[in-house]
């Protein structure tokens, strides 16, 4: 595989993973989706979860949103 191809293979995989720990944060806060999304677009993921542990998100709430984000795969 050449590199672009795989450089665009990431990508894809990043925009996946952000869509969908944007839906699932969504159903488990009721924040907005595209809010979400444009958090995790600028900041990333590892700003995303420390963004849960520093506001007043139910401990549970973090339990399962990063459960779930590990069920679906973390970056290599």
């Amino acid at each position: 595989m050449s590199k672009k191809s795989s450089a665009q293979q990431k990508e894809k995989s990043r925009k996946q993973e952000i869509l969908l720990l944007a839906e699932l944060t969504h159903r488990l806060t009721g924040e907005q989706e595209s809010d979400i999304r444009g958090y995790l677009e600028k900041f990333g993921i590892q700003a995303f979860f420390a963004k849960l542990d520093s506001t007043n998100t139910q401990p549970c709430v973090r339990s399962k949103i990063c459960e779930l984000y590990e069920t679906f795969g973390k970056p290599e």
